[in-house]
């Protein structure tokens, strides 16, 4: 009988033993991966402008990621500035974090004789159809339009722009009649504007352009100073 009691405590202990010594283990259900886009910093200015015939050299750029702490890695290839021929050269740099994240910047060379005090900046609407367009003037010979397009937005009183079409587009002003706007990243694919003039008269200036990009057609668009 005792030898009985005795193997039943053994076993108790035993028991007692294996439950407290296993180990509990939970799997995982989720895990949150936090994701960051990474920042290019330009060396030098983003907007240049040089004379024709003078010399163009990139200052580069470096890029780092706020989350993963990536430093360098920009791609960009700036041999299609031609110092010799009028016009706006577009560098692009390109730079992608370890998560695969990718950040574009796109850095505007004009070479173009244009004196510094030209300026054609100002509020423009387009003709027949009053679609609003901002011209700013961001260096010499350089500006930009916020709508390229002049698309208003339907049954707007008084006309407003289409913020669908609202995106920044550069042009250079070659000289008193002729403006150049090459293809450049744009909201919606790329975007340039051909058969681009000025035409500055005593009573009004007005700019003009074909918008070259799927999400336009091929009418010629033409802007009056307000």
């Amino acid at each position: 009988m005792k030898r009985n009691k005795l193997i039943l405590g053994m076993m108790a202990l035993l028991l007692i033993s294996v439950v407290a010594c296993k180990k509990i283990t939970t799997d995982k259900v989720s895990e949150e991966d936090k994701v960051s886009a990474p920042v290019i910093t330009l060396n030098g200015p983003q907007y240049v402008s040089i004379n024709v015939g003078g010399t163009y050299t990139d200052q580069g750029a470096t890029a780092k990621d706020t989350m993963y702490t990536v430093v360098g890695g920009v791609s960009f290839d700036a041999s299609g500035v031609d110092a010799s021929t009028p016009g706006l050269y577009p560098v692009v740099y390109r730079v992608k974090n370890d998560k695969g994240f990718e950040t574009v910047t796109t850095r505007f060379v004009a070479v173009t004789n244009i004196s510094a005090t030209e300026d054609i900046s100002g509020f423009y609407r387009r003709t027949g159809t009053s679609g609003p367009m901002n011209v700013s003037k961001v260096t010499r010979g350089i500006y930009k339009t916020d709508n390229a397009g002049g698309v208003a937005l339907a049954g707007s009183n008084p006309v407003t722009a289409n913020p669908q079409f609202l995106f920044d587009t550069y042009f250079v002003q070659l000289n008193d009649s002729s403006l150049l706007a090459p293809y450049q990243p744009w909201i919606a694919g790329e975007i340039s504007l051909t058969t681009a003039k000025v035409r500055k008269l005593a009573t009004d200036t007005t700019l003009e352009w074909v918008v070259r990009n799927p999400s336009f057609g091929t009418a010629l668009r033409v802007f009056s100073h307000q």
